[in-house]
């Protein structure tokens, strides 16, 4: 799956980019590696048209928090969650 999804992720259209990054962020998290996680969570983020206030952009910013949480870096999910608060 990881590979088909890294694949697609490359070369899907920009309103889809989102809801792979975030597949991909799922099978990352399934295989126990919460960083390729994190990553692929805030590419989604990113990749929503309106990243500050769209409710799946907030949502994956928060996932990719959990996991940067699970890595011990606890500083880097705390300014994630700040800037959740704040937007």
């Amino acid at each position: 799956a990881e590979d088909v999804l890294g694949r697609l992720r490359a070369r899907a259209a920009e309103s889809d980019r989102g809801g792979v990054a975030i597949a991909l962020a799922q099978v990352f998290e399934a295989t126990g590696r919460p960083r390729e996680a994190a990553d692929a969570y805030l590419d989604a983020a990113l990749a929503s048209a309106s990243p500050a206030s769209d409710r799946e952009s907030l949502q994956a910013r928060a996932a990719a928090a959990r996991n940067l949480s699970r890595l011990g870096m606890r500083d880097d999910a705390r300014r994630i969650y700040e800037w959740i608060l704040r937007n």
